[in-house]
């Protein structure tokens, strides 16, 4: 009996020794892990972007395809035109340089008028390409009054046959006029419907 009460004893000043609290709840842990030191940084993805191109464009032949489903082919420089030449000369203006280009409209939904032409340099400099139609008009008001009847008429001759357009389902052959052509050419950009819409030309080899 002696023995049996001095075990409880035991047992009671073990538990006081421990603490009357008893052993801790277990908890679930959710949060992340506290890492020390300094946290290391995601760099995020720089977005593709095109590279400029460094392609040098020579004069010769070119192709294009309009937004709107017409295509062309150029001629850059292309020979010149004798019947503008002849009034060129006749009112003394400065030679010009010419290109052509030909637009296949069979599949494109709106008139192709061939606005205008811009020939780019590496060096950033912009040459520009206007109608033939609109260099004969200018070539017109150059006439002094007292031209011939015939020259008018020759020249109102000229100017209808190089307007108009490519409509829908239609074909037409365009020329452009404007300064010399650059030996180097960054980049050929074509307006082919009232400056509306540019499109790049590409070398008809490719």
């Amino acid at each position: 009996m002696k023995r049996r009460w001095l075990s409880l004893t035991g047992l009671i000043f073990v538990l006081l020794a421990a603490g009357c609290d008893g052993p801790a709840p277990f908890q679930t842990d959710t949060g992340p892990p506290e890492v020390s030191g300094p946290q290391p940084t995601q760099t995020p993805t720089a977005a593709q972007t095109p590279m400029p191109s460094s392609t040098i464009l020579r004069p010769g032949n070119y192709r294009f395809n309009a937004a709107t489903g017409a295509t062309g082919t150029m001629e850059i420089p292309a020979p010149p035109v004798p019947e503008i030449e002849e009034l060129r000369r006749l009112v003394k203006e400065a030679p010009v340089t010419y290109l052509t280009a030909v637009v296949d409209n069979r599949h494109g939904s709106v008139a192709i008028n061939m606005d205008s032409v811009s020939i780019f340099t590496p060096e950033g400099a912009e040459y520009r390409y206007q109608s033939a139609s609109e260099y004969i008009t200018r070539l017109r008001d150059a006439l002094p009054a007292d031209a011939p009847a015939e020259t008018r008429t020759r020249l109102d001759d000229l100017f209808i046959a190089h307007s108009g357009e490519a409509p829908p389902l239609g074909m037409k052959d365009f020329v452009l006029v404007g300064p010399p052509v650059p030996n180097e050419m960054s980049e050929i950009i074509v307006h082919p419907t009232s400056g509306f819409h540019p499109v790049p030309a590409m070398p008809a080899n490719t």
